[in-house]
């Protein structure tokens, strides 16, 4: 017996699978960026984070984990920072195409943490910069 997924339920599974990491993320922006989203409220959060996704895929990054560190930078250095003259190697890197989706968020990062203190205390939490090494 095949098992045959219809393409109506295959874009339930999408729709259910992005309602999830949407709703992981915001988890991990209240745990992990308390000060950035102060104020902030829940549908302005789903709004960054959905912004992070389009932008994200605009520049090849479509893993989920590669995604999520996308939408932290997004949240500590602006959701423009890609654009920001404050960065100006941030673009260079996002468009760099023979560069994996992985090594484009860990320059990203070695360089945003140089070139400008980030909004909030600083730094990155722990387990953020350990998964990009």
């Amino acid at each position: 017996m095949i098992l045959r997924i219809r393409k109506e339920q295959m874009n339930e599974l999408i729709k259910y699978m992005s309602r999830q990491f949407k709703y992981q993320k915001l988890e991990h922006l209240k745990k992990f960026f308390p000060k950035e989203i102060k104020g902030w409220s829940e549908a302005e959060c789903y709004e960054i984070i959905s912004e992070g996704i389009h932008q994200a895929k605009g520049y090849g990054i479509t893993i989920e984990r590669d995604v999520s560190k996308f939408i932290d930078l997004m949240v500590r250095y602006g959701s423009d920072f890609a654009q920001n003259p404050l960065y100006p190697k941030a673009c260079q890197i996002l468009s760099e195409s023979t560069t994996i989706p992985s090594r484009k968020i860990r320059r990203l990062l070695e360089y945003l943490q140089k070139a400008t203190p980030a909004k909030g205390n600083g730094s990155f939490p722990e387990e953020f910069t350990s998964l990009c090494q």
